[in-house]
């Protein structure tokens, strides 16, 4: 097929506040940036979170940390094991739930997170079927203290939640170069303050 060069003229964002980051990113005019909205998180104004006892103990109170899968095996195991890195420094009660990404099967990981998790007694785990029983993923994540993941819609609805979010991409791992060359540290979650972006179980715990 003929290469052909096309020139955009127009690109669309989801609310005022991301036109002008949009604009500088792009090295476009701010009047050619367009908000369009979009109705999967302008419905995120109307979640309500699950009931607190759900995971949350009135005599240990512990956090609910949700993580966010990633879509290949590599980049999930990864990010699991700074996780539990992570979590054995930590001495509180926590609550961890994993919800996988729609294209891993159903009970995917399990043998491999147990695994990590053996002898954390202070973490409980919840695993993907049980998460999914209980509510919407934007149930679940208006829920959580704390959501972790790589890259994923599901981080920028956390963002919209004013949720802490923690976007990880491990230090030499699969695939770090090439996220790295396409800006993930630009990436506007990251770029403005919504998110931080780390790489070790060091910067987790900071």
């Amino acid at each position: 097929p003929h290469e052909r060069n096309f020139k955009v003229t127009r690109s669309c964002v989801l609310d005022e506040a991301s036109r002008q980051r949009e604009a500088e990113m792009r090295g476009m005019q701010i009047e050619h940036v367009v908000a369009t909205g979009a109705p999967q998180f302008d419905a995120l104004l109307q979640v309500e979170g699950l009931p607190y006892s759900t995971f949350h103990s009135d005599i240990l109170d512990e956090s609910f940390i949700l993580c966010i899968g990633p879509s290949t095996h590599l980049r999930v195991l990864e990010l699991l094991e700074l996780v539990v890195l992570a979590l054995r420094e930590v001495c509180e009660p926590v609550t961890f739930g994993m919800l996988l990404h729609p294209k891993s099967s159903p009970g995917s990981y399990q043998g491999e997170i147990k695994e990590m998790l053996q002898g954390l007694r202070h973490v409980a785990y919840v695993d993907d079927a049980h998460l999914r029983a209980l509510g919407s993923n934007d149930a679940l994540l208006a829920s959580a203290d704390l959501v972790v993941g790589s890259t994923s819609t599901e981080l920028v609805k956390a963002c919209y939640l004013r949720k802490s979010v923690l976007s990880v991409v491990p230090y030499g791992g699969y695939n770090f170069d090439v996220l790295n060359e396409r800006g993930l540290k630009d990436l506007p979650i990251s770029k403005c303050g919504a998110s931080l972006h780390i790489g070790s179980a060091q910067e987790f715990l900071q």
